[in-house]
C-alpha cells in the first residue's frame, strides 16, 4: 500500500501548520526561563524532548532501513534535492587479544619487526601508568610516554548562550588537601 506524505506527516503540507504545531512546544520551552515555572513542569518539558529526540533517532534507523531496502532493488545511488544517497561497506579490523598478538610477534619477529606492528597509540596511557604506580616505578612513565600541548585557535559562529547538559559523574572536584580553583 501507498500512503501519501500528507496522510502520515499532515503537517507537512504548508509550513504555517508545521509552525502552528510545534508552537506549543516553543512555548512550553520558553516557559523553562520562568522563575516561577515549578521545577516539576521544567522536568516534565526536558522529559518530552528527550522522548521526541529518541523517538527521532528511531525513525531515522528505521528510514535508513528502508532507504538500504531501496537503493539495494534498484541497483544505484538515490537522490533527494541536494542530497545523494548510496550505499558504502566500511571495513573495521580490530585486534582479537593485544597480549596474544604481541606474544606471537615477540615469538616470531624481532624488536624492530614488533615495532613496525605497533600503532601510534598502542598503548593506553592511563593504565599503563596506574601499572607502573602498582610496581612502585611510576618515573617509567615519564620515559616512556611524553606529553605535549600545543596552543590551537579555534573559530566558532557567535550564538546565543547555550546550555550544555552537563553529567555530574565528570566533574572534576578538587582531592582532598586541594582548594577550590
Amino acid at each position: 500500500m501507498v500512503m501519501k506524505v500528507s496522510e502520515v506527516f499532515p503537517i507537512a503540507a504548508p509550513a504555517q501548520n508545521y509552525v502552528a504545531s510545534v508552537d506549543p512546544i516553543a512555548q512550553a520551552i520558553a516557559a523553562c526561563a520562568n522563575p516561577e515555572t515549578p521545577l516539576d513542569q521544567v522536568a516534565e518539558i526536558d522529559g518530552k524532548i528527550r522522548f521526541m529526540k529518541e523517538r527521532i533517532g528511531e525513525y531515522e534507523k528505521a528510514r535508513d532501513a528502508a532507504f538500504i531496502e531501496r537503493i539495494t532493488a534498484f541497483g544505484k545511488p538515490m537522490r533527494l534535492g541536494n542530497c545523494i544517497f548510496y550505499l558504502t561497506e566500511p571495513e573495521t579490523i580490530k585486534c582479537e587479544s593485544p597480549a596474544a598478538t604481541l606474544q606471537m610477534l615477540l615469538a616470531n619477529l624481532d624488536l624492530e619487526g614488533v615495532e613496525r606492528c605497533l600503532a601510534s597509540g598502542a598503548f593506553k596511557h592511563g593504565a599503563t601508568r596506574k601499572e607502573l604506580e602498582a610496581i612502585g616505578q611510576p618515573e617509567l612513565y615519564e620515559l616512556h610516554f611524553k606529553i605535549t600541548k600545543k596552543l590551537t585557535l579555534k573559530g566558532e559562529p557567535i550564538t546565543d548562550k547555550v546550555l550544555a547538559r552537563v553529567d555530574e559523574n565528570f566533574i572534576k572536584r578538587p582531592r582532598k588537601g586541594q582548594e577550590k580553583p
